[in-house]
């Protein structure tokens, strides 16, 4: 094989090879929600490093691994490596107990925010102290920003630099004078569908939404061309979801990465919808995709 891995990344013919290292890596390395493992985002963690553990509860590494040696968390095989391959399973009520809550400033940090843009998702309701108490300093609580995040990150396409419209949540509502909170809301409730997870950032840097899409649901910028968006805010929102499926809401209503699910529609002869030769991208109608994937009966 010549070239890249990159350029057999939709190539069917290897798929069996990529599923092999897709599954000994999911095994093996402590890989996040969202994370582009060989084209493809990670749908669940499997594994925690001390790093990536500590960053979660706000414990500081060196204490953290102590904690989890003592609890008998970390693998004899494991004892030697450094933290950030240090791995253990991650679905274990001993991180849900052993959460430290962070002041303002560090839970911000932690989260991949500055303080100014954590204090606008408090005012958007997006984001809240665990402790209501202000004169309580170490009030915020990691984990529920990371589980915020995570479901924010659900079914995002991996995107190794920002382009092609691509920006952060904030500078999209900059642009459109709205709050970064409207954009949020919008992604946790499904009406906003291109997310993408930007590489070498983490928290909520990486994450990344398509302005033309935000701006057709929520601005008054008026896109240059017929789009998905334009033609999904046309048929009206709740109606448009009804009757197709983008990557991310097929993502979510199968299980399964976008990437795959595209790969296998391509093999079965299944084209995107393309009414009268228009381009609107990757859109397919529900009710053909649903019926090609319903269980067989006997």
């Amino acid at each position: 094989m010549t070239g890249s891995p990159n350029d057999y990344h939709d190539d069917p013919d290897y798929e069996p090879f990529r599923k092999i290292l897709r599954d000994h890596m999911l095994e093996t390395w402590p890989l996040a929600l969202g994370d582009d493992l060989l084209g493809e985002p990670v749908l669940k963690r499997q594994l925690h490093s001390v790093k990536s553990a500590a960053e979660m509860t706000g414990i500081d590494q060196r204490r953290l691994r102590k904690m989890l040696d003592a609890a008998g968390l970390i693998p004899d095989a494991q004892a030697s490596r450094p933290d950030a391959w240090c791995v253990f399973e991650s679905a274990t009520p001993f991180l849900d107990q052993a959460v430290t809550l962070l002041d303002a400033k560090a839970f911000a940090a932690n989260m991949g925010l500055s303080r100014s843009q954590l204090d606008l998702l408090v005012e958007d309701g997006i984001l809240q102290p665990e402790i209501e108490d202000a004169q309580v300093k170490a009030r915020w609580n990691p984990a529920t920003g990371r589980a915020l995040l995570e479901t924010l990150m659900t079914g995002a396409v991996p995107l190794r630099e920002a382009h092609h419209g691509w920006c952060s949540p904030s500078k999209s509502a900059q642009r459109l004078k709205i709050t970064t909170g409207a954009i949020l809301r919008a992604i946790l409730d499904h009406r906003l569908t291109r997310i993408a997870r930007l590489a070498d950032r983490d928290g909520f840097a990486a994450l990344y939404v398509h302005h033309e899409e935000v701006s057709s649901l929520l601005g008054a910028e008026p896109p240059p061309a017929m789009s998905l968006e334009t033609f999904a805010k046309s048929v009206d929102a709740a109606a448009f979801h009804a009757r197709f499926f983008t990557p991310r809401t097929a993502s979510l209503h199968f299980h399964r990465s976008w990437q795959s699910l595209n790969a296998e529609l391509r093999k079965k002869g299944i084209s995107t919808f393309s009414p009268d030769g228009e381009d609107y991208g990757t859109l397919w109608r529900r009710a053909e995709i649903e019926a090609l994937f319903a269980p067989t009966t006997l």
